[in-house]
């Protein structure tokens, strides 16, 4: 029974936090002892997650989080430190810890700062691996981090079945919006107010569910006469939400994975995203003609127009991607994966250890 350290900068919620919640819950029932720490937000949706789920969370603050890591890895016997993200990611880098630990890489088109792009490059040379959620992430990884390719692992995010049948979307009549993510700028939360000032077409509304930075904003928006938009915070129903939209719109600036995106899929929702990689990735070499633009203001608006006119044809597809993504990103299929690579990476650093 290996003893893990999921170590993440973030105890509140988004599309990383979520696959730590996962990522914990699938080890445990492997058998796994697991721990969930995190610099930021001790009392965030995932601590609250994750302590409901009876998984012990532990908050890393400030200047002592080094000497607190290494206190932990000590105290409860810790073999393997898995840290997401780029600030635990160097925390475990700069603590020195007497074990193993490897960094899973959610992100592409990182921010092009020298003191980050540096710290990445030393993560690449010191992490037993890095995990790479896309092979979009895998090749950025290998570019922005120096990163020989045989030191990346592909492991793709899961996606589950929704848990019951939903009402299916609606082809024709007013057209119901979708936005599932952080309420920040890389997120594009910034381009409803830009791209529709005045509030939204007619026939048009918008549900808007997360958190973060630009709620305020939004709200603002959201409150103008005809505006049509409803913000729903952070949802646990995310099958109850989905019932409620035709399709979604992934408006972001940078994705590693696009999980809302396979979220929709998955559930027959039909798909507009930002012209990235990683969502190209997800939706297939079939995805039809319109599905993508650029993350402007102005193309979304022109992006929506023309889901309008093919609404009927976009949400067919998406139903036949869904099951395809259902097959290819299968829960049970990752934690085995994920155990695996645990397991190669406790035995490379055995071996290097004898030598």
């Amino acid at each position: 029974m290996p003893r893990i350290l999921l170590l993440t900068t973030d105890l509140a919620w988004g599309g990383a936090e979520r696959v730590v919640l996962e990522e914990a819950l699938a080890l445990r029932a492997a058998g796994d002892v697991v721990w969930i720490a995190g610099l930021r937000h001790p009392d965030g949706e995932l601590a609250r997650r994750a302590r409901a789920a009876d998984l012990e969370v532990l908050h890393l603050p400030g200047a002592s989080a080094r000497t607190q890591l290494r206190e932990l890895v000590a105290r409860a016997r810790i073999e393997l430190v898995h840290a997401h993200l780029f600030h635990a990611a160097e925390l475990a880098r700069r603590a020195a810890l007497p074990v193993p630990w490897i960094v899973e890489v959610h992100n592409s088109a990182s921010r092009a700062l020298p003191w980050r792009r540096l710290g990445e490059r030393r993560q690449a040379r010191e992490a037993r691996f890095a995990l790479a959620v896309s092979r979009a992430v895998a090749i950025d990884w290998q570019r922005r981090a120096a990163c020989a390719p045989e030191r990346v692992r592909l492991l793709p995010n899961a996606l589950a079945a929704p848990a019951r049948a939903l009402a299916p979307p609606r082809a024709d009549g007013p057209l119901r919006l979708g936005f599932l993510g952080r309420l920040v700028r890389e997120k594009g939360a910034d381009l409803w107010a830009r791209a529709f000032p005045d509030g939204l077409p007619p026939d048009t509304a918008l549900a808007i569910a997360g958190a973060g930075r630009l709620a305020p904003a939004l709200a603002r928006w959201a409150t103008r006469r005809g505006a049509r938009v409803e913000l729903h915070g952070l949802v646990r129903d995310l099958d109850a939400w989905f019932e409620g939209i035709d399709a979604l719109v992934v408006p972001s600036r940078s994705e590693g994975f696009g999980l809302a995106a396979g979220e929709a899929l998955v559930r027959g929702r039909a798909l507009l995203a930002a012209d990235l990689p990683a969502l190209r990735e997800l939706a297939g070499s079939a995805a039809p003609h319109g599905t993508f633009f650029a993350p402007r203001a102005s193309a979304l608006a022109v992006a929506i127009e023309e889901l309008r006119a093919e609404r009927a044809a976009r949400i067919a597809w998406a139903r036949q991607r869904g099951a395809e993504l259902l097959r290819d990103h299968d829960p049970e299929v990752r934690a085995r994966a994920l155990r695996e690579l645990h397991a190669a990476a406790l035995r490379e650093a055995a071996e290097l250890a004898r030598r």
